[in-house]
């Protein structure tokens, strides 16, 4: 039989990303894509337990280029084909509430950096740079311990499915591995609180066996009804040989301020600012832009619909490369993270 405290939330989620960018081959050439997720949710909650499960599906569609809207948000082993990704879920985790610890184990995010995987949990279309060097899907373990005054300082270990992965795989189909099945192993700690005036999303990551090491900053305050202002940043090393075969670690530094104007308001303007110091490539080849600037607005007309129009202008190098994005996502209002209720 049953118990009778059983609290279950279902819920899910659906958005497109588009884009049209200047591609950085010729003044006349674009670039064109688009992203679409859907998302399916289950909670459930008694007691000392605590199951969560996100599953979702994505298709990339992208013209000449490398569109914003065409990152890769899983994988390459877990494509279906070229443009449809079926991989691991977001969240497949049993948490166990011994007040005031509580002990994680699945596949679980990380409260690491003020950005979401979904479009509907974020402010702009695109993603920040600090978003993406940040550690991604991990299979593993995670503790947690809540303070009085409502900080959380969490600290895990495992395997991580978005970078290096699990298992071994071939990204080109050369026969010759890319990946081997330890590249993903990781571990890290850090803290997350939500006051009244400030919330912060803070900790570390360590990947001994690829030699990347990150830690990420992100602070949000709201000192006003009339706006909020977010900081956030990462720093970290990055293990590469050089030319005599030494194992040389190199610095970068990511930094960015978003400011969301009237966020209660039905229709509001949002401003980001991001800059990445990577003197020597580290983050991986020079592929995120050193500088980018965005002005966007988004519109809320009822709970759980967003539409979001971001202008950005990248620079890679030398290059400069504008862009238009928009975000249309419908999705159901979640219940605090870890939770399969809403607070009375």
């Amino acid at each position: 039989m049953l118990p009778t405290d059983v609290d279950t939330w279902f819920g899910g989620g659906a958005a497109i990303v588009t884009s049209v960018e200047r591609d950085s081959s010729g003044l006349d050439a674009q670039s064109y894509g688009a992203f679409a997720q859907t998302e399916l949710d289950f909670r459930l909650e008694s007691g000392q337990v605590y199951f969560r499960l996100d599953f979702d599906l994505q298709t990339v569609a992208s013209g000449p280029g490398n569109t914003t809207a065409g990152y890769n948000t899983y994988p390459l082993w877990a494509e279906l084909d070229q443009s449809v990704k079926f991989g691991p879920p977001e969240w497949a985790m049993l948490q166990l509430n011994l007040d005031p610890i509580k002990l994680r184990l699945g596949i679980m995010g990380h409260a690491i950096g003020f950005e979401d995987l979904e479009s509907w949990n974020t402010y702009f279309p695109t993603k920040s740079t600090s978003y993406t060097l940040l550690p991604g899907r991990m299979a593993g373990v995670e503790t947690a311990f809540t303070l009085g005054s409502g900080y959380d300082l969490f600290a895990f270990a495992g395997c991580d499915l978005d970078w290096g992965g699990c298992i071994a795989w071939d990204d080109d189909g050369d026969g010759v591995n890319d990946h081997e099945s330890g590249d993903g192993l990781l571990g890290g700690f850090g803290v997350t609180t939500l006051q009244d005036y400030y919330g912060t999303w803070s900790g570390v990551a360590l990947y001994p066996t690829i030699n990347y090491y990150v830690a990420g900053i992100a602070v949000e305050f709201y000192p006003l009804d009339a706006f909020s202002i977010v900081v956030d940043g990462d720093t970290g090393l990055v293990g590469l040989e050089d030319e005599e075969g030494e194992l040389k670690h190199n610095f970068f530094l990511t930094g960015g301020l978003t400011v969301n104007v009237l966020p209660s308001e039905v229709v509001h303007p949002m401003f980001r600012v991001n800059g990445l110091v990577d003197p020597d490539d580290a983050a991986w080849g020079g592929s995120f832009p050193t500088l980018s600037a965005s002005a966007g607005l988004s519109t809320s007309p009822f709970t759980g619909f967003k539409i979001s129009v971001e202008g950005k202008a990248a620079r890679y190098g030398d290059d400069i490369v504008p862009g238009l994005y928009t975000s249309i996502s419908l999705a159901r209002p979640e219940p605090p993270p870890y939770s399969a209720k809403y607070p009375e």
